[in-house]
């Protein structure tokens, strides 16, 4: 069973420079908004890559333990977010990835605290 270790870890993969976007759970190649799990997605922001990664591929469904993963995921990279960014004043990682300040780096600093604290 993947645990929210491994599923950060692919999520950090998962996010490669030209693979993050802000806006929109996920992206096509043509930069329209589409689902985390659509096939043409190329691009997918914090929440919509947590989606992709803690989704069970061979089940359609958002399962109960699909569900428990993604929660779990969120929970970490919320607070991966509030310790690396103490001004940062809401707990949404939506609205964090999607402020028009945010960078790259901004959330590969997140995914790696996350990374860490559940090492």
């Amino acid at each position: 069973m993947k645990t929210a270790h491994d599923a950060l870890v692919e999520l950090r993969a998962l996010l490669a420079p030209d693979r993050w976007c802000q806006c929109a759970p996920a992206m096509d190649e043509r930069g329209a908004p589409v689902t985390a799990r659509d096939p043409s997605a190329c691009q997918w922001c914090l929440v919509g890559g947590s989606l992709r990664v803690c989704l069970d591929p061979l089940d359609p469904t958002f399962n109960q333990s699909d569900r428990h993963l993604f929660r779990e995921v969120q929970g970490v990279l919320s607070q991966s977010i509030k310790d690396t960014f103490p001004s940062w004043s809401y707990s949404s990682v939506e609205l964090f990835n999607d402020a028009p300040e945010r960078t790259y780096a901004d959330i590969l600093r997140v995914l790696d605290q996350a990374v860490a604290f559940t090492a």
